[in-house]
Parts: structure tokens; C-alpha cells; sequence
């Protein structure tokens, strides 16, 4: 039983690195900050209801018009912040500018979510070692 709490914790922590590396990774490709404003939301339906991307028009370093959609989509109500008509800080590729992140709306979900289960593996771990040496001192009694 106490095995399935330190399999969890490797679990969860490895889900953790990986989403909080993930984050880092895509900030270091989209290197090239600019300005772009909220012209609507695109609806995305799932098995877990629907989310929202911001839809976002920007200026790329060539000049060129860029329409698309953030890379993650969350629920109505916290797409609030964001109506029609926002400005909001747009970084994108350099080799591709229609790769592009939305930096307050992309970034930091995969960064918190990745911190939140890399604490929750990690706890879960020191609760295994915690018990072991629990039932290991108790033994030596």
C-alpha cells in the first residue's frame, strides 16, 4: 500500500518537470516580444466541456499581419480579462512568426500546473521516506 504513495510521487513529479520544462522550452522559442490585440475567442469543445482561446492580431518584424489563436484554451470566465480589443504581449518564433505564444495567457498555466504537481510528487515522496523510517525506527525497538 505505502509503495502506491511513493509511485504517485515519482508520478506526479515527473508529470511536474515535464510540464514546467515544456514551459521553459516554448519561452525559449518565442524569443520576439511585440504587441498584439484581442479581436475574439475561439470556442474548443472536449470531452471536458468547453474552453476558449484568445483569437489575437499582431505585427510581426516583417511587417506582416498575424492572425491565430492562443496555444491554450481555458473556460469562459477566465477569458474575462481579455474582451475585444485588449492589448496583450504576444512573443513568437523568429523562424515562423505564426507560432506565437500569448505571454499572460499561455505561459503561465504550464508553469504554475507544472510547480503545483512537481510540490504534490515531491511531498508525496517525503511521505514515503517519512513513513519508511517511521516503521524502520520502530522496528529497531
Amino acid at each position: 500500500m505505502i509503495w502506491i504513495v511513493a509511485l504517485l510521487g515519482i508520478i506526479f513529479s515527473g508529470v511536474g518537470f515535464f510540464l514546467y520544462r515544456l514551459g521553459n522550452k516554448i519561452k525559449q522559442e518565442h524569443t520576439i516580444l511585440t504587441e498584439g490585440v484581442v479581436i475574439g475567442l475561439e470556442e474548443r469543445r472536449g470531452d471536458d466541456g468547453t474552453t476558449y482561446a484568445l483569437k489575437v492580431c499582431f505585427m510581426d518584424d516583417q511587417g506582416r499581419e498575424i492572425v491565430g489563436n492562443s496555444m491554450i484554451s481555458k473556460s469562459l470566465f477566465l477569458t474575462k480579462n481579455y474582451p475585444v480589443g485588449a492589448k496583450v504581449h504576444v512573443l513568437y518564433d523568429a523562424l515562423d512568426s505564426s507560432s506565437f505564444i500569448v505571454k499572460e495567457y499561455d505561459i503561465n498555466i504550464l508553469g504554475l500546473v507544472g510547480l503545483i504537481f512537481l510540490g504534490i510528487g515531491i511531498s508525496l515522496l517525503f511521505v514515503f521516506v517519512g513513513i519508511e523510517l517511521l516503521v524502520f525506527i520502530l522496528r529497531l525497538d
